[in-house]
């Protein structure tokens, strides 16, 4: 059984397109490469098999050009840390996934009293 990505690039449902992303941008810009051939190249270091459609021969072509390099481990994490800034979840995010960011939300405790001070007197 094989985990695949179909439509990978669309961004749907979030405001901003994964090949948008300024981080993504500067990756890509660094390596030489599209934010396309990034976020593909992510989902492929990471076992997965992906589906992207395009219409034009140029993007097709781009779409092929993942497999002769390589993201380096800082990269991927913080490729990985993206989701964090886009998720709706407010809490209880995979805590697999690196936060590199410092976006993961940190639940606290609500305040409480110490026993036998339950009630104050103003």
């Amino acid at each position: 059984m094989a985990v695949v990505g179909y439509s990978t690039l669309s961004g749907w449902p979030y405001v901003l397109r994964a090949v948008d992303d300024p981080h993504v941008a500067a990756i890509a810009l660094e390596l030489g490469r599209t934010p396309a051939q990034i976020l593909l190249r992510h989902s492929v270091q990471h076992g997965l098999a992906v589906i992207p459609s395009s219409a034009g021969k140029e993007r097709l072509r781009q779409n092929m050009q993942i497999f002769d390099f390589e993201i380096a481990p800082r990269h991927m994490m913080m490729l990985d840390s993206l989701v964090h800034l886009v998720s709706p979840a407010q809490d209880g995010s995979p805590s697999w996934i690196p936060d590199r960011f410092g976006a993961r939300l940190v639940l606290q405790k609500p305040f409480s009293r110490p026993a036998g001070h339950e009630t104050m007197e103003l």
